[in-house]
């Protein structure tokens, strides 16, 4: 089998079924491969017999890679880490998104899937050429936006979860972490007229929000 070795810390995973979250356990060499996962994901998973390497369909979570001396692979979520190690730029590869890698000793190739939805490459198909920038950025903005929101109604009460949101930029307004969690069991969130127009209290002494 190809050596491996990882340079630095995978990109911290996040990833989601549409039910719950998955674990490390889920993403092992052998298992199935998870045509439903959403989210971020970087895993290199080893076993004696078997590597697989993955990431996300968005590409959120990074995962590079360079050939080495006597076939090593060395693999990395930063260039910077394989530059360190001695690899000239031109030599480092970055794993597509979507893609699942699995290594087999003794097998002639490696075996590789997708999973990027069908529907997302049938939408590229139909928006080449034709959708503004401005167009395909409003809609990526809508799809995330619904999709942080079934994880906030999820996982309320998850630290990691306010992070994703906070990276995501969906709490500058506040409101989608607070409705989940009064979702939960804290009585229905019914906010004032002035909070949906971003208008702050007399004692915030702060602007409105854009």
């Amino acid at each position: 089998m190809t050596p491996l070795q990882t340079l630095g810390d995978l990109d911290t995973p996040f990833a989601w079924n549409g039910r719950r979250l998955y674990r490390a356990e889920d993403l092992a060499p052998g298992t199935p491969v998870p045509f439903e996962l959403r989210g971020a994901v970087t895993s290199v998973a080893t076993t004696s017999s078997e590597t697989r390497l993955m990431r996300d369909p968005l590409g959120l979570n990074k995962l590079f890679w360079a050939q080495g001396a006597s076939d090593t692979l060395f693999l990395s979520a930063r260039p910077k880490w394989l530059v360190a190690e001695g690899f000239a730029l031109e030599e480092i590869r970055a794993v597509p998104r979507g893609c699942i890698l699995d290594l087999r000793p003794g097998a002639a190739a490696l075996s590789r899937s997708s999973i990027v939805p069908k529907q997302w490459q049938e939408a590229r198909a139909e928006w080449a050429g034709t959708a503004s920038i401005k167009d395909i950025g409003t809609r990526i903005r809508c799809n995330l936006d619904w999709y942080l929101a079934a994880i906030a109604e999820a996982y309320p009460r998850r630290p990691c979860v306010r992070l994703l949101l906070r990276r995501a930029g969906q709490l500058r307004h506040r409101r989608l972490g607070r409705q989940a969690l009064l979702r939960r069991g804290r009585g229905k969130y019914r906010p004032r007229p002035s909070r949906l127009r971003g208008e702050r209290g007399p004692r915030d002494g702060r602007a409105p929000v854009p």
